[in-house]
């Protein structure tokens, strides 16, 4: 990845009033908060972003003990629960599809190398993944 990714930036739908926000690994993707701010998936975990304050916070471990992942491409499902697959850095399986609520962190699907472009049915009943 290059370096100089480790930001969120957001301003007005005019361009005005530009804001960033530091983060401490690279990002792979990110979701809205109702009640403010943002997760990040970030390099080595699921993040919190306080607009407020730009403090970055590690509420839960994704995969403890493996040392180099890579969060990638993520999206919020209608239960408003964060969904982020990752990979090794180095592409070694296995790697999982990851669901975060709240408190916990729940595997979707394991034994893959790398996932993207995450989204459901229409009914909401069926997940799907590239790989």
């Amino acid at each position: 990845m290059r370096a100089g990714n480790k930001a969120v930036h957001s301003c007005e739908a005019t361009g005005g009033a530009p804001r960033t926000w530091q983060l401490p690994e690279h990002i792979g993707s990110l979701a809205l908060r109702k009640g403010g701010g943002t997760v990040v998936a970030l390099r080595d975990g699921f993040y919190t972003l306080n607009f407020d304050t730009g403090t970055s916070t590690k509420p839960l471990d994704p995969d403890p003990g493996k040392q180099r992942i890579l969060l990638n491409d993520g999206k919020v499902d209608r239960q408003g629960r964060f969904v982020a697959g990752y990979m090794d850095y180095d592409g070694s399986p296995p790697c999982s599809v990851l669901r975060l609520s709240i408190t916990t962190i729940t595997p979707l699907d394991r034994g893959i190398v790398c996932s993207n472009g995450p989204c459901w049915s229409p009914d909401g009943q069926s997940f799907y993944f590239a790989r």
